[in-house]
C-alpha cells in the first residue's frame, strides 16, 4: 500500500475538487506506480477525473455512501468497514507494508507523519494505524538522528534543505529538548526533518529517545483517530483547539526551559536523597 500525493508548501493537495497544478512528470510517475494495482478514491475524486471515468489498467475502488451509485469499471465500497474488511484480507502483508512505508517515509523522504497516520486510520482503524505508525516513526526517528550524529552535515544536507536548516538550527541549538517536544506535539512542524537536525546538536541519544517516546505519540494518535473516524470534530471545535495549541506552544517556548530544569533538579534531589539514605 502506498500513499502518493503532490502537495504545496502548506501540504494542501487540491482546491475545489481539482489539482493545484498539472505536472506531466508527476502524472507519469503516478501512472507508473499504480499501473496494474488497486486504487482507492472517493466518489468526488472519481468525478474529477477526465469524463468521470475510472483509471485504466487499475482496479478502481470508490468509497461512497450513495447506495444507488454505479459506474462501469468501478467497484463501489459502501462504508469504511467494508473497505477495511477488504484490506484485512491481505493481512498481515498489508500491515507490514504500511509499517515499511511509514518507516521509509521518515528515513528517505520525510513527509509529515500525521498525514500518513490519518490515511492509515482510514484504512486500518484508529488503533492498528496508531501502533504501526508510532512504531515505524519512532524507529525511523532514532535511526535518522543516529545517522546525522555519525555522518554529520553531509548526510543532513541531502535530506534537509538549507533554508529549513537555517530556520530551525539556531532554536534547536538553544532549546533542543524543549523545542523538539513541542514540535512533536503539534502537527505544523516538519518533525521528521527536525530529527535529522537534532542529530547535529549536542543533545544526547538517551534524551532524544525519551523525547520521542513521550512527545511523538499524541499527534499521531490524534491523526489516526481523525482518519479512523473515532474522533469527528466540527470546524468550530477544531479552531479553538488550534488556538489553544498555539498558545501552549508559545508558553512552552518561553517557560519550557525553566520547567524542564525544575523537573531535572527535582529528579536529581530524589536521586541524591536516595543515595544518602543508602550510605
Amino acid at each position: 500500500m502506498n500513499l502518493i500525493a503532490a502537495v504545496d508548501k502548506n501540504w494542501a493537495i487540491g482546491l475545489k475538487n481539482r489539482l493545484l497544478v498539472s505536472i506531466p512528470e508527476d502524472m507519469k510517475f503516478f501512472r507508473t506506480e499504480t499501473g496494474g494495482k488497486v486504487v482507492v478514491m472517493g466518489r468526488k475524486t472519481l468525478d474529477s477525473l477526465p469524463g468521470g471515468r475510472p483509471l485504466p489498467n487499475r482496479r478502481n475502488l470508490v468509497l461512497t455512501r450513495n447506495a444507488a451509485f454505479s459506474r462501469p469499471g468501478v467497484e463501489a465500497v459502501r462504508s469504511l468497514e467494508a473497505l477495511r474488511a477488504y484490506i484485512a484480507g491481505f493481512a498481515p502483508y498489508s500491515h507490514l507494508l504500511f509499517f515499511l512505508v511509514q518507516f521509509l517515509s521518515v528515513v528517505l523522504a520525510p513527509i509529515p507523519s500525521n498525514i500518513t497516520a490519518a490515511a492509515g486510520g482510514l484504512l486500518f482503524g484508529t488503533w492498528p494505524a496508531f501502533l504501526l505508525t508510532f512504531g515505524a516513526v519512532a524507529a525511523g526517528s532514532l535511526l535518522t538522528f543516529s545517522l546525522a550524529r555519525a555522518l554529520g552535515r553531509d548526510f543532513a544536507g541531502r535530506l534537509v534543505s538549507q533554508k529549513l536548516s537555517e530556520k530551525y538550527q539556531s532554536v534547536l541549538q538553544a532549546k533542543t529538548s524543549t523545542f523538539l517536544a513541542l514540535a512533536f506535539l503539534f502537527p505544523f512542524f516538519p518533525d521528521d526533518m527536525l530529527c535529522i537536525l537534532a542529530g547535529l546538536t549536542s543533545v544526547s541519544f538517551r534524551r532524544f529517545a525519551l523525547t520521542v517516546l513521550l512527545a511523538r505519540p499524541w499527534g499521531l494518535l490524534f491523526a489516526s483517530a481523525l482518519g479512523g473516524s473515532s474522533l469527528q470534530l466540527p470546524p468550530w471545535v477544531m479552531a479553538p483547539i488550534g488556538l489553544l495549541g498555539l498558545a501552549l506552544f508559545m508558553l512552552g517556548m518561553k517557560y519550557g526551559d525553566k520547567v524542564e530544569q525544575a523537573v531535572f533538579d527535582r529528579l536529581k534531589e530524589r536521586k541524591l536523597g536516595k543515595t544518602e539514605k543508602e550510605s
